[in-house]
């Protein structure tokens, strides 16, 4: 059996580097064409990420006295 299908959804990537916490969201779209037998199934996946939105927070208090 060959299937065909259409992949919509979102994604966020969240990591630290030097006292700054930086989270990425993307919307990923995607296409697929896989087939299927009773034994196994293989594939092939493209997909593309389109980044929507950046927030950069920078996690130090600093204190001036």
């Amino acid at each position: 059996m060959h299937y065909f299908g259409i992949y919509f959804g979102w994604y966020r990537d969240t990591f630290k580097f030097q006292g700054f916490t930086y989270e990425f969201d993307s919307i990923i779209t995607g296409l697929s064409l896989e087939w299927k037998s009773s034994i196994f199934q293989i594939g092939i996946v493209g997909v593309v990420n389109f980044l929507y939105l950046v927030n950069i927070v920078y996690e130090r208090i600093i204190r001036i006295r």
